[in-house]
């Protein structure tokens, strides 16, 4: 049965609850946490009230993603491992211990503190969220939701630089040098371009009100599914600042942001926003297991990529040439023929040799999938997060 739950009080207990009904849809969409979003308990339709909160927790769980740089042994590392690889890759628990080489108590202590973080970060989400009770007195809350209504595809690198231009000013009469270094290419998320634009502007004006030094670096990044802004704050922020952020920040979760301070760079703003393709680019798989090809469609679910099953190995070339195939995942060991053949044939005709193969399979062997023109090579079980940065990475060395 499905708990009330208070804003603000969501439990880790709540968030494992949820995790375990990661894929099963009916059952996600009438769990505790689905109660407790604001983003996903008016949604009366249960499928898209499931593909809402499959959004929320995957997006979640993106923001415990340590640190480019970090160590895998670290323990922050460690328990993002074990909650990608439980919770999205299916692994059981003696797998992931086998996987990262620990205890199996390790891996249940490292699931215990990953469900903590993650129950942390989605109630400091519904705080922010206005409650039914005050809202209709609350004009914030009214344009918030008349804004809601106009979403579109918004380029967040053109939004941010606009952002820049609106504080100049205020930054020059500070003496403080903006700097942000733009991404070469559009990233777009849905939102109400005035909004987010407006948003993100208080959001640099509090920061240069609050600096503590002469520079203020902001950073931008597309990671994943999601859309990374950055934004320095010191630990003693001016009241007047904290109030400008706490409103932004209502902003931003209206417009289906994330938030969390981070702590492996003092307390730097993350602001997260679900990331959305203008178009999608199509993936061919190249694989003989319906178990498997069902895993890549739910890792790719909600991101750029549109997964194509290739219905024989021996058609790959001619399927990913109609496809229009942006890149290729392929499995080695398959009854047919053995994909080191396949890969041969795709590098040599003339419609797929410039499509990046990703090799992904059991058979551990990278130097040979390179020998032969392999763009990458994942080992099975991978994670979401191994495909989506292979596929990132195949492509962009290609464009």
């Amino acid at each position: 049965m499905t708990q009330e739950v208070e804003p603000g009080a969501i439990t880790a207990a709540a968030v494992h609850e949820a995790l375990c009904l990661l894929y099963n849809t009916v059952d996600l969409a009438t769990c505790t946490l689905a109660a407790a979003l604001p983003g996903t308990a008016k949604e009366a339709n249960l499928t898209r009230r499931a593909q809402a909160l499959r959004s929320y927790l995957l997006d979640a769980i993106e923001l415990l993603r340590p640190g480019r740089g970090a160590p895998r042994s670290s323990p922050a590392s460690r328990a993002y491992e074990c909650l990608t690889l439980r919770f999205i890759s299916g692994m059981g628990i003696q797998q992931i211990a086998e996987e990262l080489s620990i205890s199996e108590r390790q891996v249940y202590r490292d699931l215990r503190w990953a469900e903590k973080r993650l129950a942390a970060l989605l109630s400091s989400q519904i705080s922010w969220a206005p409650t039914g009770h005050g809202a209709a007195g609350d004009p914030l809350a009214k344009e918030l939701e008349q804004a809601a209504q106009h979403f579109e595809a918004v380029d967040t690198t053109e939004a941010l630089r606009q952002a820049l231009r609106t504080v100049a000013s205020l930054a020059q009469q500070r003496g403080i040098e903006l700097q942000y270094r733009r991404p070469p290419r559009p990233i777009f998320v849905m939102a109400t371009p005035g909004v987010l634009q407006q948003m993100l502007a208080q959001l640099l004006s509090a920061a240069i009100q609050a600096a503590r030094s002469s520079t203020l670096e902001v950073k931008l990044e597309q990671a994943q599914s999601a859309v990374e802004i950055r934004i320095p704050f010191p630990a003693d922020r001016p009241q007047r600042a904290g109030e400008l952020v706490e409103a932004a920040l209502r902003v931003a979760q209206a417009q289906g942001g994330w938030h969390s301070w981070s702590e492996s760079q003092g307390s730097d703003l993350q602001l997260v926003l679900a990331f959305r393709p203008t178009r999608q680019q199509v993936v061919l798989i190249v694989e003989d297991n319906a178990s498997a090809y069902a895993l890549y469609k739910r890792y790719l679910e909600g991101t750029e990529w549109l997964p194509i099953l290739a219905p024989e190995p021996s058609q790959a070339a001619e399927c990913a040439s109609e496809a229009q195939a942006a890149a290729i995942v392929l499995d080695i060991m398959m009854p047919q023929t053995d994909g080191w053949t396949v890969l041969q044939q795709l590098r040599h005709d003339a419609r797929t040799q410039s499509v990046p193969v990703i090799v992904c399979s059991v058979v551990d062997d990278p130097d040979l999938a390179y020998s032969l023109g392999a763009a990458a090579h994942i080992t099975k079980p991978l994670s979401r997060s191994q495909l989506l940065a292979a596929l990132e990475a195949a492509t962009r060395a290609q464009s």
